[in-house]
């Protein structure tokens, strides 16, 4: 049984397996495991025979020793010996190696790659089984590894899809998918959410002064500015140029006016190291959504807080405004 279902069967199956170069055709290590492992009983069933055999000879050689008692001592010995012997190579050259590649598929089925302990003493069959379960345990974690990579560029490319590449901050498109659930929150809590507006003033003249790298640093700082003056829960996004917008969640009206005061302070008291002595500031618009009287279209908001921020421009720029707008007529 051993011959015909391992040897000529299950083994020959790892070894054209252990050959396969495609790695469509190989099949996965369940499959694999599924029908190698249980071509192994008949290594067990062999080694119960052998153990058996052996031990109903050395019994009938003890019954006969019995009868010829200074005969048989000697010729017992020998037997003694040579069974003795014989289950040695046996353990050690068949049982303990298969053995351990059993642990050693078993290892590889449950993503465990790390290199086993040597097996010794092999015939040259055992050694191209152990070389072929070395093979595909190293096919196994290439594969693991590739499949890590995968993940992690999967992980990048969505983060450089939610963010703007030059500040770190969501993108425009980021944000609008962030919205409907952000004004849903105000419908469900009795607090309300700020959105606010800002544009860098002046910032075409920056460019044209000082170039466009330190126009690119000027928008690198502002964000850098946001971040660093908001809560955990609030939203910075790059809404598009030298705009940026926030979501302020959980203030009321007063409390929106005061953080984007507080952010049009810490913009105007940053330098820029290639200004020299020269401050950026920027214009604010504030629009407070909450209540059943106010808008919930997203839209609608930020449209509004373009219109307030604006008008702060119109008023003289770095301030911040959330009152009516009238005319409209200036631009920024």
């Amino acid at each position: 049984d051993m011959d015909l279902v391992y040897l000529n069967g299950a083994l020959v199956y790892a070894q054209d397996v252990a050959r396969m170069t495609v790695a469509s055709e190989r099949p996965t290590v369940a499959v694999f495991t599924q029908r190698y492992l249980p071509a192994m009983k008949s290594v067990d069933v062999l080694r119960s025979e052998i153990i058996s055999a052996t031990f109903a000879s050395m019994m009938a050689t003890k019954v006969e020793a019995r009868h010829a008692m200074l005969v048989s001592a000697g010729l017992g010995g020998v037997v003694l010996l040579v069974l003795t012997g014989l289950a040695l190579v046996l353990r050690f050259g068949l049982f303990s190696p298969f053995d351990a590649a059993r642990q050693q598929i078993n290892d590889i089925a449950n993503g465990d790659f790390a290199e086993p302990r040597p097996v010794h003493h092999l015939g040259l069959e055992l050694q191209d089984m152990f070389a072929k379960l070395s093979f595909l345990r190293s096919q196994q974690q290439a594969k693991h590894r590739l499949e890590m990579e995968r993940h992690d560029i999967v992980e990048q490319l969505k983060r450089l899809s939610e963010t703007d590449p030059l500040t770190g901050l969501f993108n425009r498109r980021t944000l609008y998918g962030l919205a409907q659930s952000i004004l849903d929150e105000v419908r469900a809590e009795t607090s309300g959410v700020g959105i606010v507006l800002l544009d860098v003033d002046r910032f075409k003249l920056v460019n044209d002064r000082f170039g466009h790298a330190v126009g690119d640093r000027v928008l690198q700082k502002t964000a850098a500015v946001l971040t660093g003056n908001l809560r955990e829960g609030d939203i910075v996004s790059r809404y598009g140029g030298e705009e940026f917008l926030l979501v302020l969640r959980d203030v009321s009206a007063e409390q929106a006016c005061a953080i984007a005061e507080t952010l049009r302070k810490c913009l105007a008291e940053t330098p820029i190291e290639e200004m020299g002595d020269e401050r950026v500031t920027a214009s604010f618009g504030v629009v407070w959504c909450g209540g059943e009287s106010t808008s919930s279209n997203w839209d609608e908001l930020v449209n509004l807080a373009d219109r307030r921020l604006y008008q702060a421009k119109r008023m003289g720029r770095n301030r911040v405004w959330a009152g009516d707008v009238t005319d409209m007529s200036a631009t920024g």
